[in-house]
């Protein structure tokens, strides 16, 4: 009697749905679902933190007038929100490229990083 009701148990636990916690599911659609959104947002964010922190050095090198230049800020972001999707887009598309999950392909599609970004930013100023 009592083996039967701790099988009985034990095939209940085990068989129990399990749920995930909302900050587990928020966290797999953020990096799944709406990994574009998430790659946009996290982008002008971290435009909005590197200028915020840039702005902040250079007023307490007396080089700015005003603490905050709001107008540069706005800048950054739209340049964050902007580069969010080339980036995300392609890296997906570099993934397709070299599908292998090892140490020489990190290297390769990092290496030409410092390349592509001095190429962008060239482009983007000519304009």
């Amino acid at each position: 009697m009592f083996r039967n009701c701790i099988s009985t148990i034990v095939r209940y636990v085990s068989t129990s749905k399990s749920t995930k916690s909302p900050i587990r599911s928020g966290v797999t659609l953020a990096f799944g679902k709406y990994l574009l959104l998430t790659n946009t947002v996290s982008s002008g964010v971290l435009m909005f933190i590197g200028d915020i922190s840039q702005q902040e050095i250079e007023y307490r090198q007396k080089k700015l007038p005003e603490r905050y230049d709001y107008g540069r800020l706005t800048r950054m972001v739209i340049v964050g929100l902007g580069l969010g999707p080339l980036h995300h887009y392609f890296y997906v598309w570099l993934a397709r490229v070299m599908p292998a999950r090892n140490m020489s392909t990190i290297i390769k599609k990092d290496y030409d990083r410092p390349i592509r970004d001095v190429s962008f930013m060239y482009r983007s100023f000519l304009l």
